[in-house]
């Protein structure tokens, strides 16, 4: 079990940084969801927001390298999309919310939104087989003496 857990410390990080993620994102979409519903200042929202996108694309990033430098070569592939299209984003300057043009593009947003929901729910769940499996692994490897 000892063998395991640098290769758990990975995945338990990869799955911390996930549920950051994941919360960003929640926080977006429903400060979009209030502007959108009238519940929130446009020029407030757009400032909230602002501060948590690029802590949200270093945290997706994070992930990316920590399975370049640990080896986990499918898995950065599996991530590798979603950073660049973060990598796109911030080159075009379409990273961060504007108050005075965000009615129009809150749609286009909450789509984004729900995709990258979507896409960290999927790495977490698969995050956490991970987990499961490793310790599976070395729990039968250690009962039937393969260690």
């Amino acid at each position: 079990l000892l063998a395991a857990l640098p290769t758990l410390f990975v995945w338990f990080l990869a799955v911390l940084l996930t549920l950051i993620c994941i919360f960003f994102v929640i926080f977006l979409l429903l400060s979009l969801v209030d502007v959108e519903d009238d519940h929130i200042n446009p020029m407030h929202m757009c400032e909230k927001a602002n501060k948590i996108i690029v802590p949200e694309y270093l945290c997706q990033g994070a992930i990316v390298v920590l399975f370049f430098i640990t080896g986990h070569w499918i898995d950065a592939l599996i991530n590798l999309p979603l950073l660049c299209f973060h990598v796109y984003r911030v080159n075009k300057g379409e990273h961060l919310l504007d108050p005075t043009c965000i009615f129009s593009k809150t749609k286009r947003e909450k789509y984004i939104g729900m995709g990258k929901f979507l896409f960290y729910i999927f790495t977490m769940f698969y995050y956490l087989y991970q987990i499961i499996a490793v310790i599976t692994k070395a729990a039968l490897g250690r009962k039937f003496g393969m260690n």
